[in-house]
């Protein structure tokens, strides 16, 4: 190769780069337009509690509770996901949690009952497992890694893109991080086991979820709203506690091992 057509050949790797970029580039387009409508229909019928509780006869405690069973659900989809779909292509079993999440929307909203509203959001539930177990293991393979953060930054903003039109914008800056955060963690702690490492992960916080949303049902319709914020208050803090008692230890483990090295 001769020095006149070095700008050439390297031109022309940049431009089919670019080229190979795009339909990656629009697949996490997509998936971040998935996770805002997910997120919108897992947590904005929280706010029509009073008005779904009042149609269907039953208290706002049991409403919440109905609205609560996704999570259920969820938990058991994204331990099992990745094993039940097997080597099926990753793009339709993700467009099958869409398709799934929009019958359990129709469904939801023409419920005339406790029965089917409880099945709209089950449906709910095993498209929000299955698509958050494999969120982080299709990102990791549509970028390199390097940018692994960047997508997972992107999908985060569709987690409040949705719902912070219909609610607050603070609510986006304070909740984003962990998801990203967590993702970035998993993507680097398990490459090779990232949708397992990420249906545990999202188990994990799915179940936190339902007992939450349950738990605090119970709680509102014994002694309150107050009393609802009061244990969030307190479980948020232990939380928050326990996250820095597990960072200070990590970063001492760290420091002791470099040191010996």
């Amino acid at each position: 190769m001769t020095s006149a057509s070095l700008p050439d050949a390297v031109s022309g790797h940049r431009v089919a780069d670019t080229l190979s970029r795009r339909p990656m580039a629009g697949a996490v387009l997509a998936m971040t337009l998935c996770a805002g409508a997910l997120i919108a229909s897992e947590f904005l019928p929280v706010s029509l509690l009073t008005p779904v509780a009042a149609d269907l006869h039953l208290t706002e405690g049991q409403a919440g509770q109905a609205i609560s069973v996704s999570g259920l659900f969820a938990v058991v989809t994204s331990l099992f996901a990745s094993a039940a779909v097997g080597r099926l292509d990753r793009r339709t079993v993700l467009l099958g949690f869409a398709l799934l999440m929009v019958a359990s929307g129709t469904i939801v909203a023409l419920a005339p009952s406790f029965a089917v509203l409880t099945v709209g959001r089950a449906l709910l539930g095993v498209a929000i497992g299955g698509f958050w177990s494999m969120s982080m293991a299709v990102v990791m393979r549509l970028v390199a890694r390097r940018d692994v953060p960047r997508a997972l930054a992107l999908i985060g903003l569709g987690h409040v893109l949705i719902p912070t039109l219909a609610l607050l914008a603070a609510w986006g800056l304070v909740g984003t991080p962990a998801p990203v955060g967590w993702g970035t963690w998993l993507s680097r702690t398990l490459p090779d086991e990232a949708e397992a490492g990420g249906g545990l992960m999202v188990a994990t916080i799915q179940l936190g979820i339902t007992l939450g949303a349950s738990v605090g049902g119970l709680l509102f319709d014994a002694s309150g709203w107050r009393s609802t914020f009061g244990a969030s208050a307190a479980m948020l803090s232990a939380s928050a506690l326990l996250a820095l008692l597990c960072w200070r230890a990590t970063t001492t483990t760290i420091k002791e091992s470099r040191d010996e090295a």
